[in-house]
């Protein structure tokens, strides 16, 4: 995280964290300490998702924005709820890369 950027409580933040084709969820409030918490909040709104996302965070108060990439991977899955991991998808098949989310 942006760790360089200040935030004040009384700061007005607006947060909007954009995946799969669109908002997954917006926020414009006070009372944040940090960018980290910031983050965290959006994502606690977005609920679950998987795949790349861009969160947008803007500081109305002090007048600065960041931008970040976010990547959520899926869970990992096991064999008939024993524990045992599915075998990994191979990393190339010839043609094109797999990304094992």
């Amino acid at each position: 995280m942006n760790t360089l950027k200040q935030v004040n409580r009384d700061d007005e933040m607006m947060a909007t964290l954009e995946a799969e084709g669109g908002v997954l969820a917006s926020v414009q409030k006070h009372n944040f300490t940090s960018v980290d918490d910031v983050v965290r909040f959006v994502m606690s709104l977005a609920g679950k998702f998987v795949g790349l996302g861009k969160l947008t965070i803007r500081n109305k108060t002090q007048g600065w924005r960041i931008v970040m990439s976010m990547a959520v991977k899926r869970p990992s899955l096991s064999l008939a709820g024993v524990g045992m991991p599915m075998p990994a998808a191979l990393p190339h098949d010839g043609r094109q890369y797999v990304i094992p989310w």
